[in-house]
């Protein structure tokens, strides 16, 4: 973090260290300051995130409460006051059945959890150590439904996290119908309920 500030400030920076950089300079910097936010999925890395970030980035899983454990985090570790900024995967497709397979076939990777993930290295390794995910395991990880109405509830319970921004991942390849059914559904009915007072 010092040696990005370091740069975006316009200063020539050497560092030795876990990250080493000699000389290291931007001569195209932007001509206002950026904010520099930290990403975290837990607690603990929140709440540390929370004393030297601009903001928070993570992820807005179907385990509401979890989430509201690292925002909080984030907020107590010196992040009141900052944004946060939650990702909401989600699956949706014109059925049921569909929403499923899309999520079954982008999504099981990331429904593999433990520390399993952090020491695969190629595609067919991944492939490997998901092919038993199902969908109980794809549904405590994303959102999957062909009720467009459901996707709403999910995501109209996030504005109690008070984020600043939530953005929609739709994991499936379907994004233009997508677009235009929560286009014509559910952004403007997250308007309306976001309109009122907190």
């Amino acid at each position: 973090m010092e040696i990005i500030r370091a740069l975006l400030a316009g200063e020539t920076v050497t560092h030795r260290g876990r990250v080493s950089v000699v000389e290291a300079k931007l001569y195209t910097r932007p001509l206002s300051p950026l904010p520099v936010y930290g990403a975290a999925v837990s607690s603990e890395t929140a709440r540390w995130v929370g004393r030297w970030a601009d903001g928070l980035l993570t992820v807005a899983g179907d385990d509401f409460d979890a989430v509201r454990k690292v925002v909080d985090a984030f907020r107590e570790g010196g992040g009141d006051g900052k944004p946060v900024i939650l990702q909401a995967a989600l699956s949706w497709a014109a059925t049921e059945e569909a929403a499923m397979s899309m999520a079954l076939e982008q999504w099981r990777h990331a429904a593999i959890g433990g520390e399993v993930a952090w020491d695969l290295r190629r595609p067919a390794d991944f492939d490997q150590a998901s092919k038993s995910v199902g969908e109980d395991e794809i549904r405590q990880s994303l959102a999957v439904s062909a009720d467009w109405r459901r996707h709403l509830d999910w995501i109209a319970a996030l504005f109690d996290l008070e984020p600043a921004e939530i953005h929609l991942h739709q994991i499936g390849r379907n994004q233009r119908d997508f677009i235009e059914t929560f286009g014509a559904h559910v952004l403007p009915e997250l308007r309306r309920l976001n309109s009122g007072p907190r």
